[in-house]
């Protein structure tokens, strides 16, 4: 007995509930003290919490048992039973004991956030079970599948409770997703990845046509040159003609440059410092200015650049 069972934690690994059990008889009689071999030839794991091979002899009722235990790794686990003869030498053919350890990834929480472009969100998280069990030590491998993100760790093992958790920072554009697949001791993934999704919110939306204001060069401090795509309906003010039919009333219209001259935001020695902040003067279609008052808290922490609404 002890063939297809299902293990369960034991507290340092997982155990077969009922031991691996074979009889030896001499016809209808049990055979006492008869050596028999048990061997894990698939999967790894312990006999006996001795290691991948133990010897045991059959007792009064001509029956030998071992225990098979092992750590949390998927799979089959194989192991084979044969009598020995006097030398240590196998007889007959062996019997063969089977067990799978099936993991399943299951969703937690994450999915369906909204933030800003280059803003981190929630962490993503899901949980590795067996069962009911929780499995410790399972490995879980985020990755980036589209929007130009990044996750803080792209391997994480699972905690005593079976969960594993990825930081995630949105990208800067487009369809924003992230996913996290089990991976089997060959590094293939074993199960259904499990699927997250973001939405990008409009930092600009409600912005009246005419706008001028400031836009951060720089949303990566670990990239410099990564810079915010302008939402649709948006040019850069850099003294360009604007070249769009749909917009009449700036179709055709000269948008001041703002930037080369480095006029619409000028902070103090310090980034991020009040003292001396102040908005320089900006331009409207006509060639009129004017000069906006200054914000009571006014400051630019990363260098800017302008941006104008069509």
């Amino acid at each position: 007995g002890g063939d297809g069972q299902t293990p369960v934690p034991d507290g340092e690994g997982w155990q077969l509930p009922q031991p691996l059990t074979v009889g030896v008889s001499n016809g209808t009689r049990p055979v006492e003290g008869a050596p028999v071999r048990f061997t894990v030839v698939e999967g790894g794991g312990r006999l006996d919490s001795e290691g991948p091979q133990v010897t045991v002899t059959t007792d009064a009722a001509g029956l030998a048992r071992a225990r098979l235990a092992f750590d949390p790794v998927m799979g089959a686990h194989r192991v084979e039973a044969r009598l020995l003869d006097r030398c240590g030498g196998p007889r007959h053919l062996p019997v063969q004991f089977g067990a799978a350890l099936e993991y399943r990834l299951q969703y937690l929480d994450g999915d369906a956030q909204t933030a800003l472009p280059g803003a981190a969100v929630a962490p993503v998280r899901v949980r590795v079970a067996s069962g009911p069990w929780p499995v410790a030590g399972a490995r879980v491998r985020f990755a980036v599948e589209s929007g130009g993100g990044s996750v803080a760790e792209a391997e994480v093992r699972t905690g005593a409770d079976g969960v594993a958790a990825a930081d995630w920072r949105l990208g800067p554009e487009g369809r924003q997703r992230v996913t996290a697949a089990l991976r089997g001791d060959a590094g293939a993934g074993v199960e259904p990845a499990v699927g997250f999704s973001a939405h990008l919110a409009d930092p600009l939306g409600g912005v009246p046509i005419g706008t001028i204001l400031a836009w951060h060069r720089n949303y990566d401090p670990d990239d410099a040159d990564a810079t915010l795509p302008l939402p649709p309906g948006w040019v850069e003010a850099s003294g360009q003609v604007v070249d769009d039919p749909e917009s009449p009333l700036f179709h055709g219209v000269a948008v001041p440059d703002l930037n080369g001259e480095r006029r619409f935001l000028r902070g103090g020695a310090e980034s991020g410092a009040l003292e001396g902040d102040q908005l320089g003067p900006t331009s409207r279609p006509g060639g009129r200015s004017r000069s906006p008052r200054r914000p009571a808290r006014s400051r630019c922490a990363r260098p800017c650049t302008s941006r104008r609404s069509n």
